[in-house]
């Protein structure tokens, strides 16, 4: 009908034809790569994510592994780890290489659709880093071995080696969105735990 020949047999037929060829060639979104972060340590299911149960599985055994987190396994190996979770083989056995479960940690991390750690949170944890090294400077010339610090309405008294560390836990409080702070922690906490059991094993 008409001129234009979009209900005419033939150019029907044309069109057709190249649909699944359009289809054939558009990417497949990724079950694992590329999800927001709403989605980074719980699926939509409420079951742990692909990153979840890497970090689980790092806990478990990245301590018994040297340079778990430095080192790079083989772009390729992090690649069909990945393929293989989507197709389903969605649980980690003991017997895979933990440098590979680490890289792949570090490509969902990278894949992120955005910065696990705002630019404005960057500069809070800047601001909190340089004001605690001018209150420690004041303290090593007053010869004072401790810091008085305010937290939920409480004077605390910390030592010197900790207020770095509180001064910036406070940033993180205060500036991240509750989804980006939650996969921050997790993150920090996984290391902790390595970095304790590779210190016991030591």
């Amino acid at each position: 009908m008409g001129h234009n020949g979009i209900f005419k047999n033939d150019s029907n037929d044309g069109t057709e034809g190249s649909f699944p060829q359009r289809r054939d060639k558009r990417p497949v979104k990724s079950l694992v790569v590329g999800c927001p972060i709403l989605l980074a340590l719980e699926d939509i299911d409420g079951g742990p994510s692909f990153l979840e149960k890497a970090l689980r599985f790092l806990e478990k055994y990245g301590s018994k592994v040297d340079g778990i987190l430095p080192e790079s396994a083989d772009v390729e190996e992090v690649g069909r780890r990945v393929h293989e979770y989507e197709q389903g083989k969605t649980e980690y056995s003991p017997g895979e290489d933990a440098h590979i479960i680490g890289d792949c940690v570090k490509h969902v991390l990278r894949e992120l659709p955005s910065s696990p750690v705002p630019a404005s949170c960057c500069t809070a944890l800047l601001e909190a880093y340089i004001n605690i090294l001018k209150v420690m400077k004041l303290l090593r010339s007053s010869q004072l071995g401790s810091i008085i610090l305010t937290l939920n309405g409480f004077f605390v008294e910390i030592e010197r080696k900790e207020a770095r560390v509180i001064a910036m836990h406070l940033a993180i409080l205060e500036t991240f969105p509750e989804l980006n702070r939650r996969l921050l922690q997790r993150i920090l906490k996984m290391m902790h735990t390595i970095s304790v059991h590779s210190s016991i094993i030591g």
